[in-house]
């Protein structure tokens, strides 16, 4: 009799926990508790936060709302009063359960659930377990010409990032104060073996295949060769440029630091470059590269030759450098200098070897700028307090000229330079060169927006609220981790949008036609391990390789 008393008075004592958890009284009703549990879900989802501190705190208090709003959502689904509601309401759920069986990585899917009622309600309303971001309800309608109220749940799964097992969540429905739980199952296969996935295996097949091939003859030009591993390497590089296959640059993490490599498409070549750093970029005959070094905190700005082996350094000022992007005639490098509301535009020309920053206190605040085709105008978006605005100015002497006057960023060129595409708070926009014939082309808040070099689609990334599904307002760095933002494309005039992938962190599109490229993952894991994915439109996205930091370039 004692244990049972210490048992039930533990139990008790729980239940009172999570009425804590919650900031709820025990009397607290099921709409109180529904209520309370989507605001706090909203106050401490880690996508609010940046820290990785915050973020990790986050996570552990959110794992705890789940929990408590389970088990007391849990009691009232097996009590007496809620099974006496629906029948009081002639509720009737279909099936019992929504079984998704076996599926394969990266495989969508949907399925359907129905909710029957034989009395009017007023408000309908429905809760995702929100620790399960495999599955979200893409659709609910009416059913018309049955007897009874009928509603109709589509539920979407999507297997993307997820490990080889079983994954259980549940959907809370809601018609008026009566509630009814949908429990839902899916598996996840084991993939078989595949080059693709494992780009790591088949680089050093790749490479041991081309040393028995080349034998002795890459021994003997490796004497003086500083930048580049052995000199068929860069031969091999030239030959890729002069066939104009593009070429990917990326960074692997290796025992002895991040080291850059080169991916060809169309084949399994991967080429290593003996660089220790990241973020390369690569003007368009490939023989040139520039790189941030990583040897300090800061990193600074490298310029490497490919086929001289010349490697000098740009930079050496304190402040952080980041976004380095060659202007399209290759004669100046910009890129970011310095964070947040102090960071600005710097430019490397090497016509002068000369290195500037974009003049004046207002140019403070960049968070993204564009080179025009011509590279003679710089287009970017500069921090006004809370919001953003466009503004462009001319190299090296130019104006600072405005050209937008509402929250806007994101801003690019059209490929001949004659349209300018810009993100704002009610959707893209479309301007002509001048900041004219302003033209709203969809009604999404989006961000990364870029256009194909074809002219013929448009890339943008947008941020699911997972709590209501709506599109958030964008965050302010491409280099900044969000697991919920979403790759799509659309035809240039806005029409035949298309998701292409979730948690995607970077993406931009080949020098030539119209392949994008895009990287997958999780960033905040202690070893990074992130996807690059190619993809054209109307097309499956194809594994690249498997890299380190979320950034990579095109070369052709």
């Amino acid at each position: 009799d004692t244990a049972k008393y210490l048992s039930l008075s533990s139990k008790e004592s729980r239940v009172e926990q999570y009425y804590r958890e919650l900031a709820l009284a025990p009397t607290a009703t099921q709409e109180q508790i529904k209520s309370q549990y989507k605001q706090l879900v909203r106050l401490h989802h880690p996508d609010r936060f940046i820290e990785p501190t915050e973020k990790a705190a986050a996570e552990e208090r959110l794992k705890t709302i789940n929990e408590a709003y389970r088990i007391l959502s849990s009691q009232a689904v097996e009590g007496q009063l809620v099974k006496f509601q629906q029948r009081e309401l002639g509720l009737v759920v279909q099936p019992a359960i929504l079984d998704f069986g076996a599926l394969k990585r990266r495989e969508r899917t949907t399925r359907t659930f129905q909710v029957q009622f034989e009395k009017d309600v007023e408000g309908v309303d429905f809760v995702a377990s929100e620790e399960n971001s495999w599955f979200r309800v893409s659709r609910v309608s009416h059913l018309y010409g049955t007897e009874f109220g009928s509603l109709e749940f589509e539920v979407e799964v999507d297997t993307t990032g997820l490990e080889h097992k079983t994954y259980q969540g549940w959907i809370d429905i809601y018609l008026d104060s009566t509630m009814s739980r949908m429990p839902l199952t899916v598996g996840v296969k084991a993939q078989g073996w595949s080059w693709r996935r494992h780009p790591r295996v088949a680089t050093t097949f790749a490479t041991v295949m081309l040393a028995l091939f080349i034998g002795a003859g890459i021994l003997a030009v490796t004497s003086t060769r500083s930048f580049m591993q052995p000199q068929a390497r860069t031969a091999v590089a030239g030959s890729a440029t002069a066939s104009g296959t593009p070429r990917l640059l990326f960074t692997v993490q290796e025992r002895s630091g991040p080291t850059i490599y080169a991916a060809q498409l169309n084949n399994a070549q991967t080429l290593r470059y003996d660089v220790k750093g990241g973020q390369a970029v690569a003007v368009q005959n490939g023989q040139q590269i520039a790189y941030l070094d990583y040897v300090t905190d800061v990193g600074q700005l490298h310029f490497a030759d490919l086929q001289s082996g010349k490697n000098i350094e740009l930079t050496k000022d304190p402040a952080p450098k980041s976004q380095p992007v060659w202007s399209p005639d290759g004669r100046r490098l910009g890129y970011l200098v310095g964070l947040g509301e102090e960071a600005r535009i710097g430019i490397y020309d090497f016509e002068q070897q000369k290195e500037y920053r974009l003049p004046g206190a207002v140019t403070a605040g960049v968070d993204h700028f564009a080179w025009s085709p011509d590279s003679k105008t710089l287009l970017f978006d500069l921090w006004q307090g809370e919001e953003r605005r466009v503004y462009r100015m001319a190299w090296p002497d130019g104006a600072l000229e405005q050209l937008t006057n509402v929250d806007s960023w994101s801003a690019v060129w059209s490929p001949t330079g004659d349209e300018i595409l810009v993100a704002t708070a009610t959707g893209i926009e479309r301007f002509d060169s001048a900041g004219r014939q302003r033209r709203q082309i969809n009604t999404v808040q989006a961000e990364q927006v870029s256009w194909s070099a074809d002219g013929a689609w448009i890339a943008y990334t947008t941020i699911a609220d997972e709590t209501t599904g709506a599109t958030a307002a964008p965050t302010s760095s491409r280099l900044r981790p969000t697991g919920e933002r979403q790759l799509w494309l659309m035809h240039q005039d806005g029409t035949s949008a298309q998701r292409i992938d979730d948690a995607v962190l970077w993406s931009t599109w080949s020098p030539t036609g119209a392949t994008l490229g895009y990287i997958t993952g999780n960033v905040t894991a202690a070893e990074p391990l992130l996807y690059l994915w190619t993809v054209t439109p109307d097309a499956e996205p194809q594994l690249a390789a498997e890299v380190s930091e979320p950034f990579f370039s095109w070369l052709q």
